[in-house]
């Protein structure tokens, strides 16, 4: 009754289903594009460390990711062997982490300034890097940019926190330092997305939905700049506004209609 066409892991992104389109009054027979999900277990040195449910494509990226953003590597250098298997990825490492997580210690953040315009920029960006959530409206996005909005690594999971990992593990495995870089990302920050960020050293964390509360208290901690797009254009920062220029004009813009009881954001486009 439901004929179904999928792709094998590792092979392809998405899988067809055939399904029942409903659509006001019609209704047909239609092949959809879906996101394939499949779990997976990360052992360092035989010790089961994470597990979850992942898009199953560029999963060295992810175990890579994972461990740096979790504190467990600090490099790529600190990787013994790394060995992959269907539901498990097996990492070997050394040196004086030993497959211990670190503690909140982390590198100071370098000096870096973006134009607002640049936020704009990486939006757009990320809505076109994006392929996969336009097939399927089932994955989050992470992207990687430069101060000047280049890119450096992105990727796309059915979880945001994966997207963030495999983003930081293919920039990893590039052997690029990102202390200055900007993420960004399709979901909602969580304290613990704000913590992997802080641990792969980049300063500026946007997100297009609304951050938590402890989201934002350990951005402002870890002297982070945290922003979102809750919809276009409107730009709302958390913390770290000083890393963020051409702002100047807007703030007299602003005072100026305030002073002229003219208070509503549509005045400030």
């Amino acid at each position: 009754m439901y004929p179904e066409v999928s792709y094998p892991y590792g092979s392809k992104t998405t899988s067809k289903y055939r399904v029942l389109d409903i659509c006001g009054d019609v209704a047909r027979w239609s092949n959809i594009e879906v996101c394939p999900e499949k779990k997976f277990r990360i052992l360092l040195n035989g010790k089961r460390v994470a597990s979850f449910m992942a898009t199953p494509d560029n999963i060295e990226a992810l175990a890579y990711g994972h461990l740096f953003c979790e504190g467990f590597i600090g490099s790529i250098g600190d990787v013994i062997s790394f060995e992959p298997h269907d539901s498990s990825i097996d990492v070997l490492v050394g040196g004086d982490k030993a497959g211990q997580a670190s503690c909140d210690f982390f590198d100071p953040f370098i000096e870096v300034s973006i134009d607002h315009k640049i936020l704009y920029h990486c939006r757009m960006r990320l809505e076109e890097l994006a392929k996969i959530a336009r097939m399927t409206g089932a994955t989050h996005c992470s992207a990687i940019f430069t101060p000047y909005g280049g890119i450096i690594s992105y990727a796309e999971d059915e979880d945001r926190h994966c997207a963030v990992d495999k983003a930081v593990g293919k920039a990893v495995l590039n052997g690029v330092d990102l202390n200055g870089s900007i993420l960004m990302c399709t979901g909602r920050a969580s304290a613990g997305m704000v913590r992997k960020a802080r641990r792969a050293n980049i300063p500026v964390f946007i997100t297009w939905a609304s951050p938590s509360s402890k989201a934002v208290e350990l951005a402002r901690k870890f002297s982070m700049t945290l922003v979102s797009f809750p919809f276009m254009p409107k730009i709302d920062i958390y913390s770290g506004e000083e890393r963020i220029t051409g702002l100047e004009d807007k703030r007299e813009k602003y005072a100026r209609l305030m002073h002229e009881g003219l208070t509503g954001f549509d005045n400030l486009q």
